[in-house]
């Protein structure tokens, strides 16, 4: 998922003649190297770090732009901006400090970056689950397994009632059995978990956190970006370390030629 720039997709104009010409899920290492090239760019003039990507008072032009087209992971936000061009960042992890200054100042991410961060990660479909911990880059514990549940029914009367109250009790048994193992995973590791990432279905996993009752005493700070997980497995969690450092960022600036005649 360490994507190059998404050209073309310009869907969000900007102020004049500059727009969005990329945005990307970019990964730890790829955002470094970034961040090292515009610190020494003449396009980028000024620094603003937010805590939270929705608030922006005196933020305009192409700065706004920039936040505007970048969702919101509940990370917060980095917008490096001149007039003519602009790199909106939401980190993997909170921005715990707004800072705006004049000037380039890629230091506040790139410390982000290079913290020592464990995160506990819960990847869920009906049927399937995996739970791991991910510290000092590397995958340190997890749990992978399947578990029964019914298709849906598509009768009607008595039949489809009984199925459907047959499949809502193995479904609640797999939230039960995936919140049991979470905290046996994480158990271990005690405070050092900082957040929590969630990958799969989104209803499956609202409904998830809202039955296990260990995610709320752990006080562990749940983030809201979903991690893209089709099949949770032992596989899927020996590639989660990378996904869950991902950042995603946004470009904007004057497009290129080829790109401005497009219909």
């Amino acid at each position: 998922m360490e994507a190059s720039r998404d050209a073309g997709m310009t869907d969000t104009p900007a102020t004049g003649e500059v727009e969005v010409v990329g945005r990307a899920w970019v990964g730890r290492g790829r955002l470094k190297r970034d961040l090292a090239e515009i610190s020494v760019s003449s396009d980028y003039e000024t620094s603003v770090y937010l805590t939270s990507s929705k608030g922006a008072a005196g933020l305009d032009g192409v700065a706004r732009d920039a936040l505007d087209a970048l969702p919101d992971l509940g990370t917060g936000a980095a917008v490096f901006y001149g007039s003519r061009a602009a790199i909106a960042i939401a980190p993997p992890f909170p921005i715990d400090e707004e800072l705006r200054c004049d000037g380039m100042d890629v230091g506040p991410m790139l410390e982000l970056l290079l913290r020592d961060v464990t995160v506990g990660v819960v990847l869920l479909r009906l049927g399937r689950y995996a739970v791991g911990v991910v510290e000092k880059g590397r995958l340190a514990a997890s749990k992978s397994d399947t578990r029964y549940v019914k298709n849906r029914h598509r009768k009607g009367g008595s039949s489809q009632r009984r199925f459907a109250r047959s499949r809502e009790r193995l479904v609640r048994e797999l939230y039960d059995k995936v919140c049991t193992v979470t905290e046996d995973v994480f158990r271990p590791y005690g405070d050092r978990i900082e957040y929590l990432l969630l990958g799969g279905e989104r209803q499956t996993l609202l409904a998830f956190t809202k039955r296990c009752g260990y995610i709320e005493r752990s006080g562990i700070d749940v983030l809201p970006r979903r991690l893209d997980v089709d099949r949770p497995g032992k596989a899927a969690l020996d590639d989660i370390q990378r996904q869950v450092w991902m950042s995603r960022v946004v470009w904007l600036g004057e497009p290129a030629e080829e790109l401005a005649t497009t219909p």
